[in-house]
């Protein structure tokens, strides 16, 4: 298994928030810039029903209406994906 496969795998399913303590979704996918460098592009996260309407507003969302994240926002990963948006 590569290094980035291991990682991804400990993503998916954790619950992201902003830096204000607020719920945005659940990790539901995450796509790649490059397969070779493994390196990290978009987080594609479920929107949580408890997210505040302003804050929705503000973020991308793909057809489907989940949130589309730049990977560069993550700022920890512990328990929660923790994200500055």
């Amino acid at each position: 298994m590569y290094m980035t496969e291991f990682i991804t795998n400990q993503l998916y399913g954790k619950r992201v928030m902003n830096q204000n303590g607020e719920e945005i979704g659940i990790l539901k996918d995450i796509s790649l810039q490059d397969d070779n460098s493994g390196e990290l592009d978009t987080l594609i996260i479920n929107v949580s029903e408890n997210i505040d309407a302003e804050l929705r507003t503000t973020l991308t969302t793909d057809d489907s209406g989940n949130i589309l994240l730049d990977s560069n926002l993550v700022e920890s990963v512990k328990d929660y994906i923790l994200v500055n948006t």
